[in-house]
C-alpha cells in the first residue's frame, strides 16, 4: 500500500527561523540541540534545534510525549502511556521499551543512567536507576515518602524523610542528614539547598558530600509573614507564594550573597477572592503570576488572568493585569517562562509578555502549548483548516518563517 502520510517539510528564514509542516504535529520537546515533536502515525521528529533540519523520524509508536522527553548517554527517553521508550539519537531506532510503569512515573537524565521515580505506591515511593543504552534495571530504592528529585551529575539527591544523595549508576548511599525539606532547584550548580527555618538561614551543601558549604542569613522578623518553602528562582532570588491569599514575597541577594534582601512583598489581586496558580520572575524586573477567581460556596471556575508586580519609588508595589492590544486581559491556560519572555497561551493564540505588557500575539486555529528555545526563540504548534505547523518563532517580534 501507498504511504498515506504527509512527508515532512521545513521552510527556512535566516537560517535561525523555521517553520515544520506535517500532516500532525504535538508540543515538542527540546534536549540539548535537538527538538523532537510528536506527528503524523504516532512518530516523532527529531529536529536540528538550530536551523530546523529534519535528522530523523521514528517509526509508530504508541502515545509518545516528546514534551516531557529527557536525554542521556545517546537515547532519548520519551514517556508512553504507562511505560517510557529510549530512541537512539543518531538514528531514531528504538533501543528499548519500558511497560507496565505507573503512569505518574517522572523520568530523569543522569548521564549513562535513567532515573524513574514513581511518585505514589502502595509501598511508597519508588526511585530508581536503568541502563541508559540498554534499559536494564541497575537497582531500585523505596521511600516511605520523597518529596523532590535533584540530580547532580553521577548523584542524586532525595528529599525523602531524611534528605540523602546515592550513585546514580548503584544506587549506594553517599551521605544522609536531617536538614530540612529539599527546595526546589535553582541553587547552586553542584549542591543543594535546605531550610533552616529556627535560625532563619538557608543552608547551602555539597551535593558529594553533604557537607555545608555556607548559608544564606534573612533578616530578623523577616519571615513572619511567609508560608511554606521557597523556589530558589534565577538571578539568587527567594520567592515565596501564599496560595490562598494571593500573596508573594521576594527576597534578592546582597553583594556577597550570604544576606537575603526583600525586594517585593504584595498581594497580586487585593480585594479580589483569587487563587495563585503560578508565579515567575521575570528577566525584565517584574514578578508575573496567574491567578483564577475564587467565588464562594465552591472552587474556581472563570478563566485565569496574569499579572504583573513590581517594587516601584519608595518600596511601593506596582501591580497590574497584563492586557493584550485589544485590551482583553490575557487568559494564561498554558504559561511558559523564557530567558528574556513570559508567554502564556489560550488553546487559540500564544502571547509574549515582557516589560509587564503584552509584546505580540501570534497562531490562528487550535494553537499548543508555548515551549521557549534558547535565549531568542520560541516553539508552538498550531492546526487550523487542515494546515498543521510546529513554528520556531523569533521571541520577541513572533516573526515566524512562513
Amino acid at each position: 500500500m501507498p504511504d498515506a502520510r504527509v512527508p515532512l517539510t521545513v521552510d527556512v528564514d535566516d537560517g535561525r527561523l523555521w517553520t515544520l509542516r506535517a500532516g500532525e504535529v504535538g508540543t515538542p520537546g527540546v534536549v540539548g540541540s535537538r527538538v523532537y515533536v510528536p506527528v503524523d502515525g504516532g512518530r516523532v521528529a527529531a529536529l536540528d534545534a538550530g536551523g530546523g533540519r529534519i535528522l530523523w523520524c521514528s517509526d509508530p509508536l504508541a502515545g509518545p510525549v516528546p514534551a516531557e522527553a529527557v536525554g542521556a548517554d545517546g537515547v532519548v527517553v520519551l514517556p508512553l502511556p504507562a511505560g517510557f521508550a529510549a530512541l537512539d539519537t543518531a538514528s531514531g531506532a528504538v533501543r528499548w521499551t519500558l511497560r507496565g510503569q505507573d503512569p505518574r512515573t517522572t523520568a530523569f537524565g543522569a548521564g549513562t543512567v535513567v532515573l524513574l521515580w514513581s511518585h505514589s505506591t502502595k509501598e511508597g515511593s519508588v526511585l530508581a536507576g536503568v541502563d541508559a543504552r540498554s534499559g536494564e534495571r541497575l537497582w531500585e530504592r523505596v521511600f516511605p515518602h520523597l518529596g523532590r528529585v535533584l540530580v547532580r551529575g553521577d548523584r542524586v539527591i532525595v528529599g525523602a524523610d531524611a534528605p540523602r544523595a546515592l550513585d546514580t549508576r548503584t544506587g549506594e548511599g553517599l551521605w544522609r542528614g536531617a536538614y530540612g525539606r529539599l527546595l526546589d532547584p535553582g541553587g547552586p550548580v553542584d549542591g543543594a539547598v535546605f531550610p533552616v527555618w529556627e535560625q532563619q538561614e538557608l543552608s547551602v551543601r555539597a551535593s558529594d558530600t553533604g557537607e555545608e558549604v555556607s548559608r544564606i542569613r534573612f533578616p530578623e522578623g523577616a519571615l513572619r509573614r511567609v508560608y511554606g518553602s521557597p523556589e530558589l528562582v534565577d538571578g539568587g532570588g527567594i520567592l515565596f507564594e501564599d496560595v490562598l491569599r494571593a500573596r508573594i514575597r521576594l527576597f534578592g541577594r546582597d553583594g556577597s550573597g550570604a544576606t537575603a534582601e526583600p525586594v517585593l512583598d504584595v498581594s497580586v489581586a487585593p480585594w479580589r477572592r483569587v487563587l495563585l496558580l503560578d508565579t515567575a520572575v521575570g528577566a525584565d524586573g517584574w514578578v508575573y503570576a496567574v491567578t483564577r477567581a475564587r467565588p464562594l460556596g465552591g472552587p474556581g471556575t472563570a478563566h485565569p488572568v496574569l499579572h504583573a508586580v513590581r517594587a516601584g519609588a519608595r518600596g511601593r508595589p506596582v501591580r497590574q493585569v497584563v492586557r493584550g492590544r485589544d485590551g482583553r486581559s490575557l487568559a494564561p491556560w498554558d504559561f511558559a517562562v523564557g530567558p528574556e519572555q513570559v508567554f502564556t497561551g489560550d488553546g487559540r493564540e500564544i502571547a509574549a509578555v515582557g516589560d509587564g505588557r503584552e509584546l505580540w500575539r501570534g497562531g490562528a486555529g487550535e494553537v499548543g502549548r508555548p515551549v521557549p528555545l534558547g535565549a531568542d526563540r520560541v516553539l508552538f504548534a498550531a492546526s487550523d483548516g487542515g494546515r498543521h505547523r510546529l513554528y520556531c518563532a523569533d521571541a520577541a517580534t513572533g516573526r515566524t518563517a512562513s
